[in-house]
């Protein structure tokens, strides 16, 4: 296994390659203020397995499908057509990262064919338009859909068993929070809306969690109705976030 770093500063680019052999991940990383800008084209290299260019104001991203880790954080592609040939052309992709990309453009892409898919952070962008199905992605550990203006229900989340961390807050989805009663693992369940007048607006019953594991669980300004879940079974529960009406809530709160 070969290492290809780039550490991008105020002079030329170093590179250190560590071992002989075929590279299979690559890091950039921008050390100053002088951005690396345009296309990174990384398809001429078919060993390439994982990629991290964060911070570092590219545009677009091709790719060689063999890639299992792409992370694009906090750069400026604009949309997921920028990311190439298609998401679902990486079919053994296990980490997908596009936060912090000011993404406006076109629909969150299916990621059907990514059934090995365990890591989707898309979180701090201005996507818009539906959640995609994520019952075909039965590994999937971290879900970031959080600080977008997407639109439309959360899509059912039983068929994730290892889902670790589902965050939906601060967006613009309706509809009923989805329970999650088939995943003892779930820590960090949010859908949220703290920090601006419209944002996610849920109604229908409260949704059951049964991960003994949970730690934190927010689902702040709904109109919800029925009863409070019992969180005694959830030993480890650090933080609960809750504002509903009053009067349609049948129960009262466990203090944590």
């Amino acid at each position: 296994m070969s290492n290809l770093v780039l550490n991008v500063g105020g002079g030329d680019p170093s590179v250190r390659a560590v071992n002989n052999g075929k590279i299979t991940k690559v890091v950039i990383n921008t050390t100053s203020t002088k951005k690396l800008s345009g296309v990174i084209t990384a398809n001429n290299i078919p060993s390439l397995e994982e990629i991290t260019v964060k911070d570092s104001g590219i545009t677009q991203f091709i790719g060689t499908a063999n890639l299992k880790k792409i992370s694009l954080a906090d750069n400026n592609i604009p949309d997921f057509s920028a990311i190439l040939p298609s998401i679902s052309y990486f079919n053994s992709l296990t980490q997908f990262v596009l936060s912090g990309n000011n993404v406006t453009l076109g629909n969150i892409p299916s990621f059907i064919n990514n059934t090995q898919l365990k890591i989707l952070e898309l979180n701090s962008n201005n996507l818009t338009g539906d959640i995609p199905v994520l019952s075909n992605n039965p590994l999937l550990q971290v879900a970031n859909f959080s600080q977008n203006n997407l639109t439309g229900n959360i899509p059912d989340l039983d068929g994730c068993p290892d889902l670790k961390v589902a965050d939906f807050s601060e967006n613009n989805l309706t509809g009923i929070i989805p329970s999650i009663t088939n995943n003892n693992i779930l820590e960090y369940f949010a859908v949220s809306t703290q920090f601006s007048n419209n944002g996610n607006s849920f109604t229908g019953a409260l949704p059951v969690v049964s991960s003994r594991r949970l730690r934190y669980f927010a689902i702040t300004k709904h109109q919800l109705t029925g009863e409070v879940h019992d969180f005694h079974d959830t030993p480890l529960l650090e933080k609960y976030l809750h504002t509903f009406t009053p009067s349609l809530i049948i129960g009262s709160f466990t203090t944590i």
